[in-house]
């Protein structure tokens, strides 16, 4: 799965279609987090899929959890809707953005 790395950090995502990738985990270690790393693996990510002709980005991310969605929404993306049975315990809602 291709990887965008940092020191504290790391986003791996997956080709879906030619045009179109899914972040399949973004992670930054829990005590660096508030200092930019999460956005520069982001800004890196949506980079290198505008370079390869990438048009959409999207992610799954827990019904629950509102410091993912702020972070997507502040990184650009928007919802586009959600699942409820995509985690074993929770749905889902999927955000995503135009590179």
């Amino acid at each position: 799965m291709p990887t965008i790395t940092e020191p504290q950090g790391h986003l791996t995502w997956e080709m879906r279609d030619h045009d179109t990738a899914e972040i399949t985990n973004i992670v930054v270690n829990p005590s660096y987090r508030g200092e930019g790393i999460g956005r520069r693996l982001m800004d890196r990510f949506i980079d290198e899929m505008s370079k390869a002709r990438v048009y959409y980005v999207y992610v799954f991310s827990e019904l629950d959890n509102q410091g993912a969605h702020k972070f997507y929404e502040r990184c650009g993306f928007t919802l586009w809707g959600s699942t409820p049975d995509f985690y074993k315990h929770n749905g889902a809602v999927i955000m995503g953005r135009l590179v």
